[in-house]
């Protein structure tokens, strides 16, 4: 990738919620392949990763955020999901606004 070429990615992520120590916060964001070639997540959205950092043909940081002066890009739909710690996953009713502000360097 060269500087400022820009790529849609699935964010998922998790962390403890701060409301209940014994819970654990899930969530998708963006359509999400799976190996029976169905597709999950279909009513969540992509972000785009911007190339901000690159050399020798390689991006070497990219910036994972809406384009601000874009009012309909932020913020992102996203899968909320609850964990109790053991092995039931308890889904959230409805989708959640999320916004992210993320850069992920290259080592």
């Amino acid at each position: 990738m060269a500087l400022d070429d820009k790529i849609f990615v699935r964010i998922n992520g998790r962390m403890a919620d701060p409301d209940d120590s014994s819970l654990t916060i899930l969530w998708r964001c963006g359509a999400q392949p799976r190996a029976d070639e169905t597709v999950g997540y279909t009513d969540t959205e992509y972000f785009e990763a911007i190339c901000e950092s690159s050399g020798q043909g390689i991006c070497t940081q990219w910036q994972v955020a809406p384009h601000v002066d874009d009012p309909v890009a932020l913020p992102r739909k996203c899968s909320v999901f609850e964990e109790d710690g053991g092995d039931n996953v308890t889904r959230v009713p409805g989708l959640a606004d999320l916004e992210i502000n993320l850069v992920i360097d290259r080592q």
